[in-house]
């Protein structure tokens, strides 16, 4: 029964239980010795449970572990601490050198084809490595260091080893807090939609606006959505941010109703984690634009190019459905992506959007000018329309109102604007632009 409890069933090893055990009495001795830990991850095992089948699996596991222990000879022992997690400890680490040459060397012992049941396999993993007691001082602080580090080695590419170092507990606790920050925005509602003003680049009229998340965090002050976005996505609270970002678009639309044509448009940022959720919401917008008498096209859906190319049905159902209903689309940071033009075809998109990396630097007989009038020349063949981003000079707006394009916005015409002031300019229904 002691054994049952202690050790895995499927490789003989230690199990997290006991691994935490002998940790603890690595930290109790009072001469205070360092020692290693190595936290190893097989990369995509998830693929192989999925196409070979998990009593595959498991056999592929029983292979890699005695791998891992018969490269790993001077090891203090070997655990199993779930799935495909392995953590291999060592005392008497002389120097970072030998750390390095142990660590390639367990990697190594995994990288040759692995045979199972007639089936001939090829792994790679990933390691993350902390030393006690300078990376934790305890044996969770000290898993949680080779955890963080062994991430870090995923995100660099994987079949590679990472050492833990202080940055990295520093990102994860403020990570963290950001995450707890988050979810009280939505709660607390600290968002706030700021408008963009998009004009005619002949005559200056204003007939859109880009819709701009923008966080007031009461301590921290405006937040960046490129500090929150990325984690709003991974979290999947994006999706309570869509359905924000939406009904204040639908309100703004409703009052601008009141005193100016029907036919003002608002873009919104769809992310992709809207589209493949099944309960993200974007399903009610077409009743929501109903309750409130908006029409469809008033709206516009920004979407970014890997979406087109997104095989995930229930992304692609979705995109179709917004063109269906009435919505339009626009292609966002054009050519810095797929650029497929296939997809473009077939996705009956309707406005291109110049990135703003190709409007930055555009001055008369440059690459970057060549580059826009050829997407511009491109779009227009295709019936589209082009809006060049991040107009901010005379030139850059005159080069490409000779170019042919249609639509601009940046900082020469107008900064992102809360709603109050946004009304204010649209009242005039003509930018002045700024010295």
């Amino acid at each position: 029964i002691w054994r049952q409890a202690h050790f895995d069933h499927l490789t003989d090893l230690p199990n997290r239980l006991e691994l935490k055990i002998r940790l603890n009495k690595q930290f109790s001795n009072s001469n205070n010795e360092s020692f290693v830990v190595m936290l190893l991850d097989i990369d995509h095992f998830k693929d192989i449970n999925d196409t070979l089948g998990h009593h595959y699996g498991d056999n592929l596991l029983k292979v890699v572990s005695q791998r891992i222990v018969n490269s790993a000879k001077n090891a203090e022992f070997v655990a199993r601490i779930g799935g495909d997690e392995f953590v291999i400890v060592f005392n008497h680490i002389k120097s970072t050198r030998h750390i390095n040459q142990i660590a390639s060397n367990i990697l190594q012992s995994l990288s040759s084809a692995i045979h199972v049941e007639n089936e001939e396999v090829f792994i790679s993993a990933s390691m993350g490595i902390a030393c006690a007691p300078e990376d934790g001082e305890n044996t969770e602080q000290l898993l949680k260091a080779a955890d963080q580090a062994m991430y870090k080695a995923k995100n660099n590419g994987r079949n590679g080893f990472e050492f833990f170092s202080r940055d990295m507990r520093e990102q994860a606790q403020a990570r963290m807090l950001l995450l707890k920050d988050l979810r009280c925005a939505i709660e607390y509602k600290q968002f706030e939609l700021f408008y963009q003003p998009i004009v005619s680049l002949n005559g200056l009229h204003i007939h859109k606006a880009e819709g701009l998340i923008r966080w007031q965090h009461p301590q921290k002050g405006l937040i960046s959505p490129i500090a929150f976005i990325p984690l709003a996505e991974e979290t999947r609270q994006i999706n309570a941010i869509g359905q924000f970002v939406f009904s204040q678009a639908i309100e703004t639309l409703t009052d601008i109703k009141k005193f100016t044509d029907d036919d003002f448009q608002i873009s919104v940022n769809v992310s992709p984690v809207q589209l493949s959720t099944a309960n993200s919401g974007i399903d009610d917008w077409y009743a929501m634009l109903d309750a409130a008498k908006i029409s469809p096209s008033s709206i516009v859906a920004e979407i970014t190019e890997g979406l087109m190319v997104n095989p995930e049905e229930l992304t692609q159902k979705r995109l179709k459905q917004i063109v269906k209903s009435g919505m339009q689309l626009a292609l966002d940071d054009f050519g810095t992506g797929y650029s497929s033009l296939a997809y473009l075809q077939e996705m009956d998109t309707d406005y291109l959007k110049i990135d703003k990396r190709f409007v930055d630097n555009i001055k008369a007989d440059s690459q970057e000018l060549s580059l826009c009038e050829a997407i511009i020349v491109m779009a227009h063949q295709l019936g589209l329309k082009v809006i060049a981003e991040g107009i901010e000079t005379p030139l850059q707006y005159q080069l490409l109102t000779e170019a042919g394009c249609d639509y601009g916005q940046g900082y020469l015409f107008s900064k992102p604007l809360n709603k109050s002031d946004f009304m204010d300019l649209i009242a005039e229904k003509k930018v002045i632009l700024s010295k």
